[in-house]
């Protein structure tokens, strides 16, 4: 049985559309989703910091099993819609909007900033949609859809 605070090491799953314009890409990051953990520049880093960069490296090697290009990049020509929907174990968990905060992260940003040759990526151009929480106690998992931006996403 998966511990809330453990990340499941198995193979991603990848699914995708079949759209012939822009194909919106579809992975799920299989163990418990993580949310957002802000960091502390004067304090070594917590445990949770440090479960959290764990969680985004995994969300990252997932993206990179689906084909995309890390880290992504958006403009205003390009923008993008990341999706979650997130399965937890149970009734302790972090906050959907939070999860699709830190899936949003590890896609825009490389592992390694400290290179010179390390690139931010632009996620000003983005907009993110979360699903209220979703329960699976044997599978517990977050499926991100990523997709571009159009007219037809306005309200």
């Amino acid at each position: 049985m998966l511990s809330l605070w453990s990340v499941k090491k198995t193979k991603c799953i990848i699914q995708s559309s079949k759209k012939e314009e822009f194909k919106p890409i579809r992975f799920v990051v299989p163990g418990p989703p993580r949310g957002y953990t802000t960091t502390n520049r004067y304090s070594r880093p917590s445990a949770a910091l440090i479960r959290y960069h764990k969680y985004c490296k995994h969300v990252r090697e997932c993206a990179k099993a689906a084909g995309l290009r890390l880290p992504l990049f958006a403009d205003k020509d390009n923008q993008l819609i990341i999706k979650t929907i997130a399965f937890f174990e149970n009734g302790v968990h972090p906050d959907p909007l939070n999860v699709n905060k830190g899936v949003g992260d590890a896609l825009f940003y490389k592992e390694d900033r400290s290179s010179k040759n390390s690139r931010k990526g632009n996620d000003k151009q983005t907009g993110g949609v979360y699903t209220p929480p979703k329960y699976d106690k044997k599978n517990p998992r977050c499926v991100v859809i990523i997709k571009e931006y159009t007219s037809k996403d306005e309200v």
